[in-house]
């Protein structure tokens, strides 16, 4: 099977700042290692403040299982 990528472009709400967006997508990070099927997360900011949020799973079973759980991060 394929590996499934989801790649996300967006801007931080207005007033929150690079570090504390950082600061969440490392919490975010920290609980994705634990799922299963996850491969790897990278995130990267253009010089417009656009970011790049690529994250790889091992399988479309894999990213739709952190689709059906991936709703209660959104405090995150």
């Amino acid at each position: 099977m394929s590996q499934a990528i989801e790649v996300v472009i967006f801007k931080a709400k207005p007033g929150v700042s690079d570090a504390h967006l950082r600061t969440k997508a490392a919490a975010i990070a920290a609980i994705l290692r634990g799922m299963t099927g996850f491969v790897d997360r990278k995130l990267g900011v253009s010089e417009d403040g656009q970011y790049l949020d690529i994250v790889t799973w091992k399988d479309k079973d894999a990213k739709r299982n952190y689709v059906r759980i991936g709703s209660s991060l959104a405090g995150y």
